[in-house]
């Protein structure tokens, strides 16, 4: 064999050597800026302004003529991106198969149909429903009958 192959060889291991270190290198490098990129878009995102920060609690009660309740609800209402997610939770809602409506007005007096429902047996139910109208810009929730009747408004 020549005198100068194993010299070659040494400077062949040691170049080969240096590439892979450097490709780990990269790779490690390249990690740790994707998990940066993602933390800090975390970061941004979670810091958005997604509209008002509080969540509505409204509770009434409707009478009859001779004073007894009737109705008594309470909704919850959620601010989101796109409007606002509307939780009614009733109570001795008239029975009947008849459905019943939610209605969100905004402060314009502009209605929106915000659920639709029948009354379980008992007189009790719990709705999720939702409107387009921003909470901000929300007036008020009424429940209604059938026939068009405004059995409980909440302000």
């Amino acid at each position: 064999a020549p005198d100068d192959s194993l010299p070659r060889l040494v400077a062949a291991a040691r170049a080969h050597r240096t590439r892979h270190r450097r490709r780990r290198w990269m790779l490690a490098a390249a990690a740790v800026v994707f998990v940066l990129a993602g933390v800090t878009s975390g970061v941004l995102l979670a810091g958005r302004d997604t509209g008002p920060p509080a969540t509505a609690v409204v509770s009434a009660v409707a009478t009859d003529s001779s004073g007894q309740a009737k109705v008594v609800g309470q909704a919850v209402l959620d601010p989101r991106t796109w409007g606002t997610e509307v939780r009614l939770d009733l109570s001795y809602v008239p029975r009947g198969s008849q459905p019943y409506t939610a209605w969100a007005v905004d402060k314009n007096g502009k209605e929106e149909q915000a659920a639709s429902w029948r009354t379980p047996p008992g007189g009790r139910c719990s709705v999720t429903g939702a409107t387009s109208i921003q909470r901000t810009d929300l007036d008020r929730i009424e429940v209604r009958d059938a026939d068009g009747e405004t059995l409980l408004r909440t302000r």
